[in-house]
């Protein structure tokens, strides 16, 4: 029994060894962090987060409006009578304050990471607001509708799309991109401005007169571009 154990100690210790030395060679994984991008970094990483920027720029979307910061508490110091702009005129197309009926006065960033923007505050020109996201299938089904529309009505209507709770912005961006869309785009990641509208579901699309008034609320996807200018005719008299 000894002369085994003698025989077989030897063996178990040089497999050991060889074992030991092939590990070795193997180079530890480095623990991978989040940024606030939400691209992977890490102590190995080379690149560095994406230019949300830059890649918004690439994709030909339009960079977003600058307004006023709203109130803090998120509401606007008071919406003039009737719907009209309050606390400033509407030449440059901004005004401080909401229309009471008009778009909930949130401090949305752009998607790009700038900002942040307040819809509410964006004055003489009419817009179409849709709300949508990467997750929603509806909202890829009416996305063409909106490119096609959006680039024919040019400057006369102002598109802005509002991205709900999309966990990845460079994703969204180039979504956004993929579907033609060259307006600007804000996020709305914790459902603030979708929650002060009252929406309960997306894709929903809003048209906004040139005082800042609510006109319509579509809900669902829209089933195509005549109905998107149908409906741009017959709120916001756009078109013949």
């Amino acid at each position: 029994m000894r002369g085994i154990r003698r025989r077989v100690l030897p063996a178990v210790l040089a497999g050991c060894l060889l074992l030991i030395a092939g590990c070795a060679t193997t180079q530890p994984v480095q623990p991978v962090a989040s940024s606030s991008t939400g691209a992977p970094t890490g102590a190995g990483s080379a690149t560095p987060g994406p230019d949300l920027a830059g890649k918004r720029q690439a994709l030909g979307i339009a960079a977003c409006p600058t307004t006023p910061r709203p109130a803090a508490d998120g509401a606007a110091s008071g919406g003039a009578a009737g719907g009209g702009a309050a606390n400033g005129a509407a030449g440059d197309g901004v005004v401080k304050g909401a229309a009471a009926d008009g778009l909930p006065a949130v401090a949305t960033p752009c998607l790009d990471g700038s900002g942040p923007v307040d819809l509410s505050a964006l004055r003489g020109t009419p817009m179409v607001v849709n709300l949508w996201a990467t997750w929603c299938g509806p909202c890829r089904t009416e996305a063409p509708y909106l490119a096609e529309v959006s680039r024919q009505t040019g400057a006369s209507v102002r598109f802005v799309g509002v991205d709900v709770a999309d966990p990845d912005p460079a994703a969204a961006l180039e979504f956004a991109g993929a579907q033609g869309w060259t307006y600007a785009q804000v996020a709305d990641p914790e459902r603030t401005f979708a929650g002060r509208l009252g929406v309960a579901g997306i894709p929903q699309t809003l048209l906004v007169d040139a005082d800042g008034r609510i006109v319509y609320r579509h809900a669902g996807a829209l089933t195509s571009a005549d109905q998107l200018r149908g409906l741009l005719h017959d709120h916001l008299g756009i078109g013949e």
